[in-house]
């Protein structure tokens, strides 16, 4: 993970949908998150150059129904607490660093 770059990406160059700038502490859960993502799932990087992240995105992937249904999650990353919730979180910081790797054409 280019961790100073995806830093300077969040600051300088992401808008929200709303069209304000992340502020300090969700660009730091951001970057948090996306290294608890590598240390479970391997190089962020690497996950792009191999297929654009749709693997380990997919595998982030996980419904209120898989959870109901009693649906384990694909992901290999232990979270404790509200496991909905937590792999949502993962995801969309995943998706920051999916969408950092696109502007910055890695």
């Amino acid at each position: 993970m280019k961790e100073n770059e995806f830093e300077k990406w969040l600051i300088d160059e992401y808008v929200t949908r709303n069209g304000t700038r992340l502020q300090k502490r969700p660009r730091s859960d951001a970057k948090s998150r996306c290294k608890r993502v590598e240390k479970h799932e391997g190089n962020l990087d690497s996950h792009y150059k191999m297929d654009g992240m749709r693997s380990l995105l997919n595998s982030l992937a996980y419904s209120k129904s898989d959870q109901d249904a009693g649906v384990s999650p694909k992901h290999s990353i232990p979270i404790e607490g509200d496991i909905l919730n937590g792999t949502a979180s993962l995801r969309n910081a995943v998706n920051l660093y999916c969408q950092f790797c696109m502007a910055i054409q890695i």
